[in-house]
Order: C-alpha cells, then structure tokens, then sequence
C-alpha cells in the first residue's frame, strides 16, 4: 500500500514502527515540523549574520578577515565561485581606497548579496553590479521651464525631483551635473559629492532657447573627460550613462540626429524624460505662448541609442520616473552560464532524499 506523504512526519511508535495519528492531531504535527525547520533556518541566519559582522567590525582589515569572510559565506551556501567574486570585489575596492571600515564593508556585502539574490527574468541573465558607472544627468532650464501646468511650475518641480534622483543613486557612481538652454553647460563634473551636486540644481537659472543636441554632446564630453583622468585601458572603462530632461522641442546648435550618432558612437545610452503636459502655456511679454512637450524627439533619442524613454505629466509622476531610473542605473544584463544552479539543485535534492529516506525509516523525527 502506497504511504501518502504526510506519514513521513509522524513519529515513532505504532504497528511496525510506524505512529498512527488521528485527522485532528496531522495539521498540529506537520505545523511542528515546519516550525522547528524555521527555527532552524533562523538560527543559521542569525549565526551567519553574527559571524560576518564580528569579522567586518572587529579591527583593522587583513589577509585573516577575508579569510574568516569566505568561511562564513561558504559556510552558508552561498557557493564558492560566488564567495570568491564577492570576496574578491571587496578586497579590491578596500585596497583602492573606496571601502574604509567595518561599517563601509559591511554595507557592501549586503548590496552584493542582494545582487546576487535579485529576481532574473529569463534564467539565463544576470544583472551584474559594475564598479562606479558615470552618470550625466542633463536638465533643460529653458523659459519653458516657468510654465505652471505643472505645479508650481515645472522647472521647481523639476528642481525637487532631481535632488530625489541625487539621493536614490548609490553612493560609489558618479554624478554629474549639465544644464541646457540656448547653450550646454557642466555645472558638476562627474563626481561621488551628492551636496556639490544638490547645491547646483537649487542654484540653476532659466534662459531662452533649447539646445537639446548641444546637451548630449557637453554631457559625452563630460564623461569623456572624467574617463580620461582616470588612467584606465579603454576596454576597462566603467559604463556610463546620460539621463536628459526637457519639456520643449530642439531650437538651436546641433539636431537630435548629429547627437544620437555621437552618443551611440560613445557607447553611451541617452535616457530621456519628456515633462509637462500639451497644455503648458508661458507668458511672454502680455502674450500667451503654447509649450507642449517633443515627446517624438525625446523617445527617438532614447530609442536609437540604447536608453530608456519616460514621461512625466505631474511633479509625481517625475519623482516616480527618477527613482525609477535610480535603483536601474549601475546595473548591466549580460549573459551567465547557470549550470552551476542546475548542480547546487541537484546536490540539494540529493540531500533532500536523504532527509525523507531518514524520515521514512524514523530516524531523523
């Protein structure tokens, strides 16, 4: 006779060894059973945790640490190829000079883990933290930007929403800072200093005319000029991005073509935001001039060099787009051989029929 499931969590005792048990008593004994499995995985997490903080903060940072690190990690199944990786990724950052203390440390291993933990799509991809990206973000602060059908108006709006982005980009990429108007000009080269960054934006001021194409070339050359100081082979360059936000069409300097060649012949994605409403309207001199948005040219951008394209019809809306586009920056698809998943879940159910076989046969409960 076939034994359902459920009898492989009833204790010893009964006819040959095997426990009956009644209807009423089966829901509180397998309850016990997945308590005292959590409990398990509980302790095990808190011991880990334990372990990992005890060596991050306990002194100064040597061979020992990482050491006693790739132990603990091991330990916790996290998987050696892995341990290794993440091991290695901090000792490296440590030795530049990136990572200094416990605390920095700390705090980089769980962004590690939590990377190494995120949901994929497809099973086939990672998505893989790289090591301080370039970030431009480019803000249109054209007369249009008084326009109050956002409110109050968009370019304060725009001012808010922007130090939001400032603050949900993590800390190790480099941010930098361009405005455009009838010309491009970089306020912040790119750099780690989020209050040099905040401070410009609350000081930017309006002008006449857009220069969108001009805003994508001052941006690549912003980048151009950071990768440049950093002394580093052109194959190892960190990426970079450039994230551009207008509320109007192209009116003078370079068109969104000559711009989108040069961004894709940089390598470098142009996400774009088209903010404002087709209602916005400026006064100019007693007169009421229509602002709509070129939402066409802002997608086109973003579409023919590898960014994202958004558009935001309220202040919300654009917080929403930033922080969007702040927890994405900084992370890059590429291809990840996954066969050691199908081994580490073969070792597992291999383990796992031991514990049935040892539950089975009473010997474990």
């Amino acid at each position: 006779m076939a034994r359902d499931w459920t009898d492989l969590f009833i204790t010893s005792g009964g006819a040959s060894g095997v426990a009956t048990t009644t209807a009423e008593e089966e829901p509180a004994r397998r309850r016990g059973f997945f308590s005292r499995l959590r409990e398990n995985l509980s302790k095990t997490r808190s011991a880990l945790s334990a372990e990992v903080q005890a060596t991050l903060l306990s002194g100064d940072v040597d061979e020992e640490t990482w050491e006693r690190l790739e132990e603990a990690l091991i330990m916790a199944d996290v998987g050696a190829s892995t341990t290794a990786r993440v091991v290695g990724q901090l000792e490296e950052e440590a030795g530049d000079g990136g990572l200094e203390g416990g605390e920095a440390l700390s705090g980089r291993l769980v962004e590690l883990l939590a990377d190494i933990a995120r949901p994929r799509e497809a099973g086939s991809d990672r998505i893989d933290l790289r090591r301080e990206p370039t970030v431009i973000m480019a803000v249109d602060v054209s007369l249009s930007m008084k326009a109050t059908d956002i409110d109050p108006t968009r370019f304060q709006a725009m001012q808010t929403a922007a130090k939001q982005f400032v603050d949900v980009l993590p800390a190790r990429i480099n941010l930098g800072l361009v405005s455009f108007a009838g010309t491009a000009t970089t306020l912040v080269p790119p750099t780690t200093d989020r209050a040099q960054v905040r401070t410009a934006i609350d000081h930017l001021q309006l002008a006449e005319a857009t220069a969108i194409g001009e805003a994508v070339f001052t941006s690549l050359s912003a980048i151009e000029n950071y990768q440049d100081s950093l002394d580093t082979p052109s194959r190892d360059l960190p990426p970079a991005r450039i994230v551009l936000l207008s509320d109007g069409y192209n009116t003078v300097g370079r068109d969104d073509t000559q711009a989108i060649d040069a961004a894709t012949s940089a390598k470098v994605p142009v996400s774009t935001i088209a903010f404002g409403t087709d209602y916005g309207t400026l006064d100019l001199n007693g007169e009421t001039v229509p602002v709509p948005v070129d939402r066409a040219t802002l997608k086109k951008i973003a579409d023919e060099t590898g960014g994202s394209y958004s558009q935001a019809a309220s202040a919300g809306e654009l917080e929403k787009v930033y922080a969007d586009l702040g927890s994405q920056i900084g992370y890059t698809t590429e291809p990840h051989d996954i066969s050691p998943w199908f081994v580490r879940a073969g070792v597992f159910l291999a383990f796992l029929g031991a514990v049935l076989s040892l539950l089975w046969t009473q010997r474990l409960l």
